[in-house]
């Protein structure tokens, strides 16, 4: 499933409104082949199909350590096919060489807990609870699968980008304009407008890492803090942005912006900690809410980069398919669901299935 953003935009943010640490993450395809056996044992095989940099993170992939056999794939067959037929065509080459595969296979044996995430345990990383049991009732045996995506908060942040900057972005993408195409000021009003509300994300990030760490009794510290880190984004609208509009020439705007991009947050943030930790009694109440905050802007891109990921997941049920959720379809024989991470931004997916075995498989254990 495609990311529901336009072609426009996509230009648009990854041409400069994405000064702002906004960058989307390419459409990495994960698909995930679950077969389960009538005696409930089950196998996974998932896929990753990207470039290098997409298959880079934040998010977790299946590894080793985990019990996944793993093997990644340098180069698809059709970018070994473009190299070898189209020797002269080097730039077409490259970049389809930039396409890597990784497969990792897990087997589990009946009973056996299932995989409920690819990270570290923490609810960073995507959740995905997964279950299989058998069932037997007076008029068979049932096998019921059961997967459940956890919410990936999102809306806290994005509802800011909505009020914010959605406005200006329709109304430059109903004239069909992309961000070479806009003259200084429309360029100037649209990056005030996203140093804007990456201030507000900030601060919005930094309020859930509170949530983790009481500061009740320090509001004052707490708003000098907000208003220090919102100082530097106002300064970079008041004094820099002339001067980097000035500056900035249309072959260098991509690279200059991602400079921005990257500080400019960093020292917003920095600023904050500096004039809270000046008003603080306590230095470990300092530490404990910046390793709060990191945990919480971790979580927040990693949820970003998901948004644009598209999930594919085929199940093989043993017997007859007797039931499934409305989201999901049959396609020969197997039970598939396909949704993008958007779907589990600030709500839950789940993924439901039942078969009925035979009376010769029932007898499998």
């Amino acid at each position: 499933m495609k990311p529901n953003l336009s072609t426009f935009r996509l230009n648009l943010i990854l041409a400069g409104v994405a000064m702002m640490a906004f960058a989307i993450t390419g459409c990495l395809e994960r698909k995930e082949e679950i077969r389960v056996r009538p005696d409930g044992a089950v196998q996974i095989t998932a896929r990753f199909k990207g470039t290098a940099d997409e298959l880079s993170g934040p998010f977790a992939l299946p590894d080793a350590q985990n019990g996944w056999t793993v093997k990644q794939i340098a180069r698809s067959e059709e970018a070994k096919e473009t190299t070898e037929g189209n020797e002269g065509d080097d730039t077409k080459a490259a970049s389809e060489e930039k396409e890597r595969i990784l497969e990792a296979t897990a087997s589990f044996a009946a009973d056996a807990a299932l995989p409920s995430t690819f990270g570290d345990g923490t609810e960073v990383y995507l959740e995905f609870p997964t279950r299989v049991w058998r069932e037997s009732r007076s008029d068979g045996t049932y096998v019921h699968f059961r997967r459940r995506y956890v919410p990936r908060p999102f809306a806290f942040v994005n509802k800011f980008k909505q009020v914010l900057v959605e406005d200006e972005l329709q109304a430059l993408e109903q004239e069909g304009k992309e961000f070479k195409d806009l003259d200084r000021s429309e360029k100037k009003k649209i990056m005030q407008s996203f140093a804007r509300f990456e201030a507000h994300k900030q601060i919005e990030l930094l309020r859930r890492a509170t949530g983790a760490v009481s500061v009740d009794s320090m509001q004052a510290a707490w708003l000098h803090g907000c208003n220090a880190l919102n100082g530097v984004f106002e300064e970079f609208i008041d004094t820099d942005l002339d001067r980097v509009l000035d500056e900035m020439t249309e072959d260098e705007a991509g690279d200059k912006l991602e400079a921005i991009g990257e500080s400019l947050p960093k020292r917003a943030v920095s600023a904050f900690f500096n004039e809270f930790r000046k008003r603080s009694d306590s230095g470990s109440l300092v530490e404990n809410l910046k390793l709060a905050f990191e945990r919480e802007a971790l979580r927040f891109r990693i949820t970003e980069a998901m948004r644009t990921h598209a999930f594919e997941i085929s199940l093989e049920l043993p017997g007859e398919i007797v039931a499934y959720d409305v989201n999901a379809e049959v396609v020969d024989g197997k039970i598939v669901w396909d949704f993008n991470g958007e779907y589990f931004c600030d709500r839950t997916v789940e993924l439901m299935a039942t078969s009925k075995l035979s009376d010769e498989a029932a007898k499998m254990r």
